[in-house]
């Protein structure tokens, strides 16, 4: 969750600040400059223990006729309050946003697998971009020092295309993204991958071997009876999760403020641009003729054919996301047809831009078999419970210390 913490350099603030950022809060931080009641800025002080004491954040040049220790006191405590700017709490880890116009109407409906094609009934957040090597080694790290679920696949070392490599034995392994590698999209994941990928978020991103605390249950609850017959869904309640079709869909596609629906995630009805990046405002990673980032029509198995993600820097989707359009496959969350397999979209770098269109999905086997170098994703998520409890202790706090501001000033007359 996205919070502004206001009188940020006094010791509450500043105790404030660090207690949210420890809860994995994205904090905002404003406070009062020493020796000044006009002037403004960035306290971080719960990063590099720059305190302010106590006493300069009670008493400022335009409160110095104010002595009253019971004053002072309330000026202390009072000094900072807490505005929800919303946003999930892990958005110090990925960087959202937001997708509104709940009950939106829904497109072509043969778009997609779902009924309602890009309808979704709530507002919701979704990755800016596709989850990082760099995303996913951290992640390795805090569930995989034996990895009994295979979350890593050797692949995302040997191949060219894997951007991942793991160090030590089992019970101690470590991982870390291949150098220059940390933003190319994760790939070499399976489905099940993604969900517990998603479960860990739920969780707080625990540091603990895999299970239900970590990775087996929360947003979904992975048994072996549900990967064998792949009707795993999402739980009630879930914090982050995959984006179902619908929900991938719009984030691509839907224009919240016009109401309606481009052919492709560039906000354009004309297919993007084959090249490398940067790239103009309709370009994107995807094959031509040509690979994008080579210019030839000529493979190379050993050639790293990933785009960082956003690198196609103005190329962005009504929502702003990127690369929603080519670079790699994304899991869906949504059952396909047949049955047994997941959707992916998106296009990828070593396909054709038909696979761009807002008109053409594809599905893939969700397990270990439908790891390969094409195919990575992106999560979605939802405000927490806890907004609402937030924003109540803001409006009171900020009640208080006006109420104290104005007695302060009828005692100074």
């Amino acid at each position: 969750m996205k919070v502004l913490v206001t009188g940020a350099l006094g010791f509450l603030g500043c105790a404030l600040v660090a207690a949210l950022e420890r809860q994995g809060h994205d904090v905002v931080a404003v406070g009062r400059a020493a020796g000044s009641g006009r002037s403004h800025g960035t306290a971080i002080c719960s990063a590099i223990g720059e305190m302010a004491p106590p006493t300069r954040a009670m008493l400022s040049s335009n409160r110095g006729d104010i002595d009253s220790m019971r004053h002072r006191m309330l000026s202390l405590f009072l000094a900072a309050s807490i505005f929800v700017l919303a946003g999930p709490a892990a958005a110090n880890f990925i960087d959202f946003v937001e997708v509104g116009d709940p009950g939106n109407l829904a497109d072509t409906l043969t778009n997609c697998t779902q009924a309602d094609c890009g309808s979704v009934a709530t507002s919701y957040f979704i990755g800016k971009f596709e989850v990082t090597n760099q995303q996913y080694a951290r992640f390795l790290n805090a569930v995989a020092d034996s990895d009994p679920n295979a979350l890593f696949n050797t692949e995302m070392t040997t191949d060219a295309r894997g951007g991942i490599i793991r160090s030590g034995s089992p019970g101690s392994y470590t991982y870390a993204a291949k150098s220059g590698r940390w933003y190319n999209p994760v790939v070499f994941v399976s489905f099940h991958d993604t969900l517990r990928f998603a479960n860990w978020l739920h969780n707080g991103q625990p540091t603990a071997p895999q299970g239900p605390a970590t990775t087996e249950d929360g947003a979904y609850t992975i048994t072996q009876g549900g990967v064998a017959t792949n009707t795993i869904v999402r739980n009630g309640g879930a914090e982050y999760f995959l984006p179902t079709e619908n929900e991938w869909y719009k984030a691509a596609f839907y224009d919240t403020g016009l109401g309606s629906y481009y052919d492709y995630a560039t906000s354009t009805n004309t297919k993007p641009v084959s090249g490398p990046p940067p790239g103009g405002p309709n370009s994107a990673n995807y094959w031509s003729g040509t690979f994008a980032l080579t210019g030839s029509g000529s493979f190379d198995n050993g050639f790293n054919y990933l785009s960082d993600v956003g690198a196609y820097a103005s190329a962005v989707s009504p929502n702003g996301t990127f690369d929603q359009a080519g670079n790699v496959w994304e899991w869906n969350e949504t059952i396909a047809d047949p049955a047994t397999y997941r959707v992916r979209r998106g296009g990828d770098w070593n396909d054709q831009d038909a696979y761009l269109y807002a008109g053409l999905g594809v599905t893939g086997n969700p397990g270990a078999s439908g790891e390969d170098y094409e195919t990575g994703f992106r999560i979605a998520s939802v405000p927490e419970p806890g907004a609402d409890l937030l924003a109540a202790t803001a409006a009171l706090l900020l009640a208080a210390r006006r109420g104290w501001r104005r007695g302060a000033r009828n005692q100074a007359a």
